[in-house]
């Protein structure tokens, strides 16, 4: 079984938060489920993070845990929250990381991509955007197995086959 952890982005018309919603779409129809972290934002920041707790512990169990848990980064969540995942990452037989952005590449900051990259190798494979990224990743310390996608656009003209490769076409990873 395949869990996707999905977070709630706002969508302010922009393609901000597109590329994770159309993740969410192309795996929800391949039959995973789809871990919905709670976010209102009228609750206090305590309350918002109890619940993204507790929503996370409903989620770890023996039968859970031999499936393969997909990440999409860079996570939203505040730093506890991100423990919190980072906690339940490593509970899963299978581990995936797709990344939609890398804020090192964008602010041009070498510690931040060390930071990224610590992260990343927590993971079984990364699903990176093209050989560019991976080899500045590389460069940065990543030592986990990677894919590139060459696309940006999961959803337009048919390519939401490539994401379904991604996830099949795995020797090591079991997908099913």
């Amino acid at each position: 079984m395949r869990y996707l952890i999905n977070e709630y982005v706002e969508d302010f018309g922009n393609a901000g938060s597109k590329a994770r919603r159309d993740i969410s779409s192309i795996l929800e129809k391949n039959n995973t489920t789809v871990i919905n972290l709670p976010y209102d934002s009228k609750k206090s920041h305590l309350r918002r993070e109890f619940e993204t707790w507790r929503t996370l512990g409903k989620y770890l169990s023996l039968s859970t845990v031999k499936g393969q848990l997909v990440v999409q980064f860079p996570l939203r969540l505040n730093k506890l929250d991100q423990f919190g995942v980072l906690n339940m990452v490593k509970k899963f037989q299978s581990k995936v990381v797709i990344i939609h952005d890398l804020e090192s590449l964008r602010r041009g900051d070498n510690s931040l991509a060390q930071s990224e990259v610590k992260f990343l190798n927590k993971f079984d494979l990364v699903i990176s955007h093209s050989s560019n990224m991976t080899k500045y990743l590389r460069k940065h310390g990543l030592n986990t197995e990677v894919r590139d996608l060459y696309l940006f656009d999961y959803l337009a003209d048919q390519k939401e086959n490539s994401i379904k490769q991604v996830f099949s076409s795995s020797k090591e990873l079991d997908v099913s």
